[in-house]
């Protein structure tokens, strides 16, 4: 589950990526982490109770990848993570490490930052461009089977990164956000690529097209078709603004073919709602309000006819920390580099597994749509990306075509493999003002799924309406959950 969440957000980061006034950061904000970690050498730095925690296996986890601690590893002491110096030191990228045995003292040095640790001495020392200073900590330096440990959140935080703890799997996140994103990088031509977007959404415009898909079960010995069927879409769209409906034909005979007549009679009603249903999406991105309704919420859900479900993204996103008005603006800026430096700055650092989707995400997103990225071809510009994590492999392939005249459209592929079998394709293309979406998934040895979907845009001189209609009930997505 956790191979095919990460797949699905980076796919999606990708697609919003190309789709800006849509994007937002799933992620959290940085948190104050518990004492287990040792204390923010920031004086202001908020203050949490200790918590008592059994002998965990300990993790520290650099910019998303876990480190191995081949001969010692990470201990608890005094309700502080301790790390092995030279390997956290190497992994945050110092280039140089010391350890003078005369005056036990451990240093070490990255670009024109130096701290220094003394062995049993809770005082370290920070030299950088501002000069010289020393502070205190609560957790001193300490030599134990012939290892010298020093506090890993004091380390990181002096020489620059960012400290996060994971209770959950008793992991220390570090994050050195500098070293995520080039400093020389730039992002013009997919600044052009937005520019020739600009034209089909930055007035309303109304999208037609039609997709096919069809499901199967392999858990058998032969694959069985599921289902096969056909959506017809209509709508309206503008640069924050989506009113879209979907009138879905669904064949089912393969699947009633299996049943039998005391199934039938059970699910008949199921399976005929199945067969022929609308569903209508509204969503006004700058609000953060979405609506969805479709007589399958009263057949699955029990909920009236005529009512919308409603998901309000800038809330929710809120309770996490998040400005979702600061992000729908930069995504309809079309600023790439702003875009990236949100979600680096958005990076979760209570959750290790968050964590490393998000970095993996951005490292993609930097691959993938940074000018160094590109190479020139006879039609366009070209760039691929691959990640291989946790045998999860992803490769995404972008390009961008025209020349240096006119863009007039890109070309999208992503593919991924579990331990080298396949695990999804998803092709996506708009030439002009057609769309076109392939999408093909293996649901690891349950069955497959295959879409194809065509789409147009054509001008239109009216407006998304992205709100309920009067007389319509509106149920939260809490309410519908109860919570």
């Amino acid at each position: 589950m956790k191979r095919f969440t990460r797949l699905l957000g980076i796919a999606m980061a990708g697609l919003l990526a190309l789709s800006p006034a849509t994007a937002f950061a799933e992620s959290t904000p940085d948190v104050t982490v518990s004492d287990v970690v040792a204390t923010p050498i920031a004086e202001d730095s908020a203050q949490v109770e200790a918590i008592e925690l059994p002998a965990p296996t300990l993790g520290v986890q650099v910019n998303g990848d876990m480190l191995d601690f081949s001969d010692a590893s990470p201990v608890i002491e005094n309700n502080r993570v301790f790390v092995p110096f030279r390997a956290v030191f190497e992994s945050l990228g110092a280039s140089e490490i010391a350890y003078v045995a005369d005056s036990q003292t451990i240093s070490a040095t990255k670009g024109d930052t130096t701290v220094t640790f003394t062995i049993g001495d809770p005082e370290i020392t920070i030299t950088d461009a501002a000069g010289t200073r020393t502070e205190t900590t609560d957790a001193a330096s300490f030599v134990e089977n012939d290892r010298t440990y020093v506090p890993v959140r004091f380390a990181a935080q002096a020489l620059g990164c960012t400290v996060g703890w994971d209770a959950n799997t008793t992991t220390a996140i570090l994050i050195d956000k500098e070293a995520l994103v080039p400093a020389d990088i730039t992002f013009e031509t997919m600044g052009r690529l937005a520019e020739f977007e600009k034209q089909y959404t930055e007035t309303n415009q109304a999208i037609t097209g039609t997709m096919t898909m069809s499901a199967t079960d392999s858990m058998g010995q032969t694959p069985k078709e599921v289902f096969k069927g056909t959506m017809t879409l209509n709508g309206i769209t503008s640069i924050s603004k989506v009113q879209m409906n979907a009138d879905t034909k669904l064949d089912l005979s393969s699947l009633k073919a299996d049943m039998t007549e005391e199934d039938l009679a059970v699910m008949g009603e199921t399976i005929a709602a199945l067969e022929s249903f609308d569903m209508t999406f509204l969503a006004d991105m700058e609000s953060g309000k979405m609506y969805f309704a479709s007589p399958l919420l009263t057949t699955f859900a029990d909920l009236e006819e005529n009512t919308y479900l409603e998901l309000d993204f800038k809330e929710l996103m809120g309770s996490m920390g998040i400005d979702w008005t600061s992000l729908i603006q930069v995504a309809k800026d079309y600023d790439y580099a702003a875009m990236i430096d949100s979600l680096v700055e958005n990076i979760p650092t209570d959750s290790a597994f968050g964590a490393a989707t998000s970095i993996e995400t951005i490292e993609m997103m930097v691959g993938l749509y940074g000018d160094q990225a590109f190479t020139k071809t006879d039609d366009g510009y070209t760039a691929t990306f691959t990640s291989e994590t946790d045998g999860l492999t992803t490769a995404s392939t972008i390009r961008v075509l025209g020349d240096d005249k006119a863009i007039t459209g890109y070309e999208m592929n992503v593919t991924s493999s579990v331990d080298n079998e396949p695990m999804m394709t998803m092709d996506l293309k708009q030439d002009g003002a057609d769309i076109t979406m392939n999408m093909d998934m293996e649901m690891l040895g349950f069955g497959s799924f295959t879409m194809d979907c065509t789409m147009n845009y054509a001008p239109s001189d009216k407006a998304p309406q992205v709100t309920p209609p009067s007389g319509a009930k509106v149920v939260t997505f809490e309410e519908l959950l109860g919570l």
